[in-house]
């Protein structure tokens, strides 16, 4: 059986993106300041790509070694 996270191929380096956005608006936001739904606009927008990057590479390279190297019948 396949688990969720199996599902979501592309999530480990989009998390990476979201915890390094985290950080630079941690760092620039004593001098700038940014309205809290612009942070919540972004981080929602690339988990929005993870999902659908994961879903469209799953149907596009369904037969790819790369993908499937983890899934044991």
């Amino acid at each position: 059986m396949i688990g969720m996270l199996d599902k979501f191929y592309y999530l480990k380096p989009w998390l990476v993106a979201i915890k390094a956005f985290v950080e630079i608006k941690m760092i620039i936001s004593d001098y700038f300041k940014i309205p809290s739904h612009i942070p919540i606009s972004i981080i929602f927008g690339i988990l929005v790509v993870v999902v659908i990057q994961s879903t469209l590479g799953r149907k596009i390279s369904k037969g790819s070694k790369r993908l499937d190297e983890n899934y044991v019948p």
